[in-house]
């Protein structure tokens, strides 16, 4: 689940992925689609770099291949039996900013999506031996532009 937020023209402001998971995990991939004619990510800024909330994965990035979507990867390290505890709470934070232009009160979806070549490529977690694969619940969030 993605969590609504509220994006004060001219700020950059942290968007959160919330999980809740009944099983210890090894990794996930999300794959998620903004309205890249409103938001923007910052890049190149370490200060506003994906950063990972919950767990302890030794690899973990972003990418950016395609206009208005962000990837997100969390792989454990070598040996690890599971590295995102059971639980619930914030998993990952990235951000965005409202483009110049853009009036207060508009809204923009962030939604979790499939690959156009492979409906499994991504928004998956695997179990902490790297045997299943789980499919969770995806739920949208919204990014609404407040007054500067």
């Amino acid at each position: 689940m993605v969590r609504d937020t509220t994006i004060t023209i001219g700020d950059t402001v942290g968007v959160s992925v919330y999980a809740v998971n009944s099983k210890r995990l090894g990794g996930y991939t999300l794959r998620l689609e903004y309205d890249s004619l409103i938001l923007g990510v910052p890049l190149g800024d370490t200060a506003y770099a994906p950063r990972q909330l919950r767990g302890a994965f030794e690899q973990f990035g972003s990418r950016l291949d395609v206009p208005g979507v962000i990837t997100l990867m969390a792989i454990p390290g070598f040996g690890a039996y599971y590295t995102l505890p059971i639980g619930s709470g914030n998993i990952t934070r990235f951000h965005f900013y409202v483009k110049n232009g853009v009036n207060p009160g508009v809204k923009s979806t962030i939604r979790f999506v499939d690959a156009e070549y492979d409906s499994n490529a991504y928004n998956w977690f695997v179990d902490s031996l790297a045997t299943t694969q789980y499919r969770p619940t995806r739920i949208p969030g919204t990014i609404t532009t407040g007054k500067p």
